[in-house]
């Protein structure tokens, strides 16, 4: 048998047993209510050439729903990101904000001692950046939305006699659209005078690397549930001449309901 039947034969076999999996007894809601607070270091080569260090702030609220007509889990996540920066030379700050929005179809696979769900993502921010040094152009506007691949995993393990809960969540943004000035173009030009020059442009894992995932550990203490672990929200883009990249180490913390 030659190399693209086998691949065929394990394509169609993997198909197969995704199809063949068993509906859920009875629908599950599980909402998961996050604070995580970090550092963040931001560059805009619009408003600065350096680079800005400083503090970052999450909010987050995380739904995810399995329904029992569908092997399909369906995740919402919705976050308020603040972030305060510095320069180097302490005489100049970002202050930064930004909402988020993200939904995932995850699908489960065939693989035991673990859950693993993978599937397709659509995601949107929007926001803005401040900066507290500039006369001109003091401010910058983030919006964006794109379309990608989410994975988790899942395990259950026991610890002297108690249960935890090991959770890790990866998105990648594969393809999508960021509105972003040319270097040297000001927001006058654009939205008074109506200069419109490549603001909307393409992002890709070519000119807009980007990565955010998320490792956790739920935990019971008398039937209620917690959450703690550490996220990372590493957002870039090269376009129109300019750079621009924001990114956050946190350690997230928060309580879970299920329904």
């Amino acid at each position: 048998m030659s190399k693209h039947r086998r691949l065929l034969v394990l394509y169609a076999a993997i198909a197969l047993q995704l199809l063949s999996l068993p509906l859920r007894a009875q629908p599950t809601d599980t909402k998961a209510s996050l604070l995580g607070i970090g550092s963040a270091n931001v560059l805009d080569t619009y408003l600065s050439p350096e680079q800005y260090s400083g503090t970052a702030v999450s909010l987050l609220s995380v739904n995810a729903r399995e329904k029992d007509d569908s092997p399909w889990t369906r995740q919402t996540l919705w976050g308020l990101h603040v972030t305060t920066s510095s320069n180097r030379a302490n005489n100049g700050d970002y202050l930064g904000g930004r909402v988020d929005f993200q939904h995932d179809w995850l699908l489960p696979l065939p693989v035991s001692k673990a859950r693993l769900t993978i599937g397709p993502s659509a995601t949107a921010a929007i926001g803005g950046l401040y900066n507290t040094r500039n006369g001109n152009n003091p401010a910058q506007l983030q919006a964006g939305a794109d379309i990608g691949i989410s994975a988790c995993a899942g395990k259950t393990i026991s610890v002297f006699h108690k249960d935890f809960t090991v959770n890790y969540q990866a998105t990648l943004p594969l393809l999508g659209a960021a509105f972003t000035p040319q270097y040297g173009q000001s927001y006058y030009e654009i939205f008074t005078q109506g200069n419109y020059d490549h603001n909307v442009v393409m992002t890709t894992p070519f000119n807009a690397l980007s990565l955010r995932h998320m490792l956790t550990v739920d935990f019971t203490i008398r039937r209620h549930t917690f959450r703690i672990g550490y996220r990372g929200d590493y957002r870039q883009r090269e376009a129109n001449n300019l750079k621009f990249h924001d990114y956050a180490h946190m350690l997230v913390i928060g309580y879970i309901v299920k329904r």
